[in-house]
């Protein structure tokens, strides 16, 4: 851990067909690993839901709190899936 950000020591495997040409064995590399992801959705900035509980969050929209569903969380967006329509204006922090 450096503070903000907690780091893992992983090993990955590569099927043949998988592995980058110019990787060598032993070398040290560095990876995102994707957990989750949806394409077509609605999403906010992460720092814009609030009150996070199981799959609700609240975001502030228009001056009003309002409650919605959350699906996929990251660090930088969330999935909302209930609460907002395409071109609402949220605020990011409050």
């Amino acid at each position: 851990s450096d503070g903000t950000m907690v780091r893992y020591g992983v090993q990955l495997a590569f099927v043949e067909a998988g592995q980058p040409a110019d990787l060598l064995v032993g070398q040290s590399a560095t990876v995102a690993v994707t957990t989750g992801s949806k394409a077509d959705v609605l999403r906010v900035p992460t720092s814009a839901v609030h009150d996070v509980a199981g799959a609700t969050g609240t975001v502030l929209k228009g001056g009003a709190q309002v409650k919605g569903g959350i699906g996929l969380r990251g660090d930088q967006y969330t999935e909302i899936t209930s609460g907002l329509a395409e071109g609402d204006q949220v605020v990011r922090s409050w």
